[in-house]
C-alpha cells in the first residue's frame, strides 16, 4: 500500500506547501511506507540535488546527469523502471536490499527540472508505478505554477563556481573562470582581470569578459591607476548607485563611466592581481557583493598560484636547462603540428668544431658558446618563429609561412647574427621549407642534406635543400 495520502489529498498539500523543500516532503511522504524508499531530486546548477527523501540512513547527492539511474534518467528524460536493479550498471547502491528502482521525470515549463524516484526491497507494482508517475506530474504541475525551480543563491553558486576553479591549472582557463564566477555572484555584466607586469611598469589587462571588454581591455592609464589605487591598502571598493552628478569621482574613473562602465567593483587577488568588475548601467552593490567578491578573491589567489606553479613546471619540463629554449622533444611535437597546419620554413644549425672546442677548454667555455650562439641565433627570428636547442652544439628553428627561397634568406641572416656577435666558433645551416603534404620525416631529412653539403664544402655556410634533390 502507498503512503498516508491519496492522490487527491497530494494535490490539497501540495497547493498548502509554501516552498519547493515542503512540496517535495509532500511527495515522499505520500509515497512512503514500510518498504518503499521515495526521493525527489531537482537540478541545481549542473547536478541534481535532493530536495527530500524518507528510508535512507545515507543520502547520495549531487549527481551529474548520466550519473547512476537518477542522473540517466534526467539527461533523457524518459522514465526508468528497474524490477531488478542488479541488471542495470548505472544503478548506485544507496540501501541494502534494494530490488525494484522507478524514477520518472519532473517537467515544469515545458522542461525537465528533475526527478521523483522510488526504491523498493522488491519488484514494483503497477499501482505504485502509477502514482509515481502522478506524484511526478503534480510536483511539476506546483512547481510550474509557482514559477519555476528558484534560483541559485548567489553563495551557492559561488561555491560551485569555487569548485569548478580548483579543478583549472592552465592560466587562461583559471582566468576566464574567475571572470565567469564574479559576473555569476554579481548584478554586474563584465569583468577584467589585472595583472602586474613588473614593479616598474605597473599592471595592465590580462583577461576580460562581458559587453564592456573593449572598454575595460582598452582603459587608459589614468583608469588603470585609478583601480590599482583603490586596493594599494588591500581595501576593496564599489562605486554607489544613485550618487548624483555632483557625488565627487576620481578622473579616471569618470573616464571608465564616460566609456560606459557606470557601476564598478574593485578589489586585490594577491599581490599580482586585481579583479574589477562592471557594468553598463547605474547598478547597485551593497557589503555582502563585496564580501562574495572577496571569497571568491581568496580562492582565486590561491588557484593562480597553483596554475603559475604548473606553468612554470610544464615550461621546465618542455625547455633546455641551460639555454631555456626548447628541447629536442618541443620540436619535434611543433614540427609536426605546423606542417599539419600550412607551409614552414625548418633550419638545421650546427656549431662547427664544438666538440674539439669543448674537449679543449672545458664545459664552462662551451656553455657560454652555447649560450651567445643560441641568443645571436634569436636575434635573427621573426616574431612568430622558435628556436630550440636539438643536440649537444645542435640547434633549429622553426619558420611558420615560409617557402624554400624565404627560408634560405631567414638562414643566411642567422648565420650574418652569429658572425656578427663575435662569438668564438661559426655556425653551418642547412634550410628547407615544407611542401604541402609532406611529412616531418622527410623535410627534416632535406634540411639534415643541406646541413651536410655545407660541412661538407669546409663549413661556416650555409645551403637549401629543395624539393627534388637539389641543394
Amino acid at each position: 500500500m502507498m503512503g498516508s495520502m491519496a492522490g487527491d489529498d497530494l494535490q490539497l498539500v501540495l497547493a498548502r506547501s509554501a516552498d519547493l523543500r515542503a512540496a517535495s516532503r509532500a511527495v515522499v511522504e505520500h509515497l512512503a511506507s514500510a518498504e518503499l524508499r521515495p526521493s525527489v531530486y531537482i537540478e541545481r546548477g549542473g547536478r541534481l540535488r535532493c530536495q527530500a527523501l524518507l528510508g535512507y540512513r545515507h543520502l547520495l547527492d549531487g549527481f551529474p546527469p548520466w550519473t547512476g539511474v537518477i542522473g540517466r534518467t534526467f539527461a533523457t528524460e524518459t522514465p526508468t523502471i528497474l524490477q531488478d536493479v542488479r541488471e542495470d550498471e548505472s544503478y548506485l547502491q544507496a540501501h541494502e536490499g534494494t530490488l525494484g528502482e522507478v524514477c520518472i521525470p519532473v517537467r515544469a515549463g515545458g522542461r525537465t527540472v528533475g526527478v521523483v524516484n522510488l526504491e523498493a526491497p522488491r519488484p514494483m507494482t503497477d499501482p505504485e508505478l502509477a502514482s509515481v508517475h502522478h506524484a511526478a506530474r503534480a510536483l511539476g504541475a506546483w512547481i510550474t505554477k509557482a514559477g519555476g525551480v528558484p534560483p541559485e543563491s548567489a553563495s551557492a553558486r559561488l561555491v560551485r563556481h569555487s569548485i569548478a576553479l580548483a579543478g583549472e591549472q592552465d592560466l587562461p582557463s583559471v582566468g576566464g573562470a574567475i571572470l565567469a564566477a564574479a559576473i555569476d555572484v554579481t548584478p554586474l555584466n563584465s569583468a577584467m582581470l589585472l595583472v602586474r607586469a613588473s614593479l616598474r611598469d605597473g599592471f595592465a589587462p590580462e583577461a576580460v569578459s562581458g559587453p564592456l571588454a573593449a572598454v575595460l581591455r582598452h582603459a587608459p592609464d589614468e583608469s588603470i591607476s585609478a583601480l590599482v589605487a583603490f586596493t594599494r591598502d588591500g581595501c576593496s571598493a564599489y562605486t554607489v548607485a544613485g550618487a548624483g552628478e555632483g557625488a565627487a569621482i576620481d578622473p579616471g574613473v569618470e573616464a571608465l563611466r564616460q566609456a560606459g562602465a557606470v557601476s564598478l567593483a574593485v578589489l586585490p587577488i594577491g599581490q599580482d592581481r586585481i579583479l574589477v568588475v562592471a557594468s553598463d548601467e547605474d547598478t547597485s552593490l551593497d557589503t555582502g557583493h563585496l564580501e562574495l567578491l572577496e571569497l571568491l578573491a581568496a580562492h582565486a589567489a590561491a588557484c593562480l598560484r597553483t596554475a603559475v606553479s604548473v606553468h612554470r613546471l610544464r615550461a621546465k619540463a618542455a625547455s633546455d636547462p641551460l639555454t631555456g629554449l626548447g628541447h629536442h622533444g618541443t620540436f619535434h611535437t611543433e614540427l609536426a603540428e605546423a606542417c599539419a597546419t600550412g607551409a614552414v620554413g625548418v633550419l638545421m644549425v650546427d656549431i662547427d668544431d664544438f666538440k674539439a672546442y669543448n674537449d679543449l677548454y672545458g664545459h664552462p667555455e662551451g656553455d657560454r658558446v652555447l649560450c651567445s650562439t643560441a641568443v645571436a641565433l634569436a636575434g635573427g627570428l621573426r616574431a612568430g618563429d622558435s628556436l630550440y636547442r636539438v643536440g649537444g652544439d645542435e640547434f633549429a628553428a622553426l619558420l611558420p609561412g615560409v617557402e624554400s627561397e624565404s627560408a634560405l634568406e631567414i638562414a643566411r641572416r642567422l648565420h650574418g647574427c652569429v658572425e656578427a656577435s663575435g662569438t668564438t666558433l661559426t655556425v653551418s645551416i642547412g634550410a628547407a621549407a615544407a611542401a604541402p603534404g609532406e611529412t616531418t620525416d622527410s623535410v627534416l631529412r632535406r634540411a639534415d642534406r643541406a646541413l651536410y653539403a655545407v660541412k661538407k664544402e669546409g663549413r661556416d655556410g650555409v645551403a637549401l635543400a629543395r624539393r627534388g634533390g637539389r641543394t
